[in-house]
């Protein structure tokens, strides 16, 4: 379970949230909702541990005796594509994977760009790539990263159509394999059962 009590975060003198409570169990996928400007973003900073909250405190119980949250407990999908624009495709996933602490596993690499894109060069430099390839590649991390927790910032921003009902999948599968999935998006996924927390 993950556990959000009582968080508030400030910027300046303005109070951007106000005492969030909200818990997570596993196979549930939480919507946040809001317009813009509500702090969305800035709670699943909060979530990742990016921002250091006001007050409040955000526990993942993986065990019960000693709650915590970490960079071993989640990935964080955030609006930027983060990448090294010098580096090609490759060597940035294998990047990516290697501060996550997965060996790359090529199969697996290959596996998993058969199924984004009809046709990648992965030598091709990032910064070579089109917009929607660029957004596609994020979803890689969800594929070969292997973790209890998904932050997920606006993850549909930018993907076609076919895309799109790629990462619903993704997401679902994520979700019967007793993963717990948080996502702030513009663009309502066609997901079912979908707990929603409005920011208001």
């Amino acid at each position: 379970m993950l556990k959000i009590s009582n968080l508030s975060f400030a910027r300046g003198n303005k109070l951007v949230l106000k005492k969030i409570n909200l818990s997570i169990s596993h196979s549930e996928i939480v919507l946040i909702k809001g317009p813009n400007g509500s702090g969305k973003s800035t709670l699943l900073s909060c979530l990742a541990n990016f921002i250091e909250p006001l007050e409040g405190t955000v526990h993942y119980y993986s065990d019960l005796i000693n709650p915590t949250i970490s960079s071993k407990n989640f990935i964080f999908i955030s609006e930027e594509n983060y990448a090294y624009e010098d580096l090609s495709v490759l060597e940035n996933i294998h990047y990516w994977l290697t501060i996550n602490g997965v060996t790359p596993n090529d199969k697996a690499i290959d596996r998993s760009i058969n199924y984004l894109y009809s046709e990648l060069n992965i030598n091709k430099k990032f910064l070579h790539l089109s917009f929607g390839q660029k957004r596609k590649l994020r979803m890689l991390l969800l594929m070969l990263i292997d973790k209890p927790i998904w932050i997920l910032d606006d993850p549909f921003n930018g993907l076609d159509e076919e895309s799109i009902k790629k990462l619903t999948k993704i997401i679902s599968m994520k979700r019967d394999q007793q993963g717990m999935i948080i996502i702030a998006t513009h663009i309502m996924p066609m997901l079912t059962g979908l707990k929603e927390y409005n920011l208001l």
